[in-house]
């Protein structure tokens, strides 16, 4: 399967697959209220192991995602995209899109803002949730 190449402004995909603890299922590992992911091999074993000390006797395992993941940030204050302090990571760009529109993310100009920089823009006219802006490349 061919890895989406679209860029729409304030997503972008990350550079290498992201890494995610798995249990002994081979089941994706939920930790709060999602999958953790991270982009380096070193940030994984780290959190690896604090997962490991709060949760004893858990058997997990790193793995790697097949294709590298989405993450939204704003383009006005560089606030990454987030659900209780974790970045999120998507797998798809329109998982990405979806989760910014449904958060009150707004496009102005071609650029994605947060919904605290989407009030405070003087900029007009604002594209409403649900109609990001894609970039021509």
């Amino acid at each position: 399967m061919k890895a989406e190449t679209a860029q729409v402004a304030g997503i972008e995909q990350a550079s290498a697959p992201c890494f995610y603890p798995e249990d002994e299922n081979g089941q994706a590992f939920e930790w709060g209220d999602g999958t953790p992911h991270w982009t380096t091999a070193s940030e994984a074993w780290r959190m690896l192991r604090v997962i490991r000390r709060d949760d004893r006797g858990l058997d997990l395992r790193l793995r790697r995602e097949t294709e590298p993941c989405w993450h939204v940030a704003c383009d006005e204050c560089g606030y990454r995209y987030d659900e209780d302090e974790w970045c999120c990571h998507f797998l798809n760009l329109a998982e990405a899109r979806a989760a910014a529109d449904d958060s009150g993310w707004t496009t102005v100009h071609g650029r994605l803002l947060c919904s605290e920089c989407a009030v405070e823009s003087d900029e007009c006219p604002v594209t409403p949730p649900g109609q990001a802006v894609v970039a021509e490349s």
